[in-house]
């Protein structure tokens, strides 16, 4: 009797991953898009003085944002 394979889309040499699977890939670029968010809120947070065109609603959102990424 043949071995049987499994259908098409299930074979392990039609989706190359590569070294890192995808949710490896995913948790790298969620982890790299908060720690973006987190600098770019944390110095609009350290230089809201000395900026005039920062408004208290963009300083309240940042520290908001802030403060749920952490």
């Amino acid at each position: 009797m043949a071995e049987r394979r499994p259908p098409a889309p299930y074979r392990p040499e039609a989706r190359p991953a590569g070294k890192f699977n995808a949710g490896q890939k995913l948790y790298v670029g969620s982890f790299a898009g908060a720690v973006l968010v987190m600098l770019f809120t944390g110095l609009l947070m350290s230089f809201m003085r000395r900026l005039p065109s920062t408004s208290r609603t963009s300083a309240i959102l940042a520290n908001l944002v802030h403060d749920l990424l952490a």
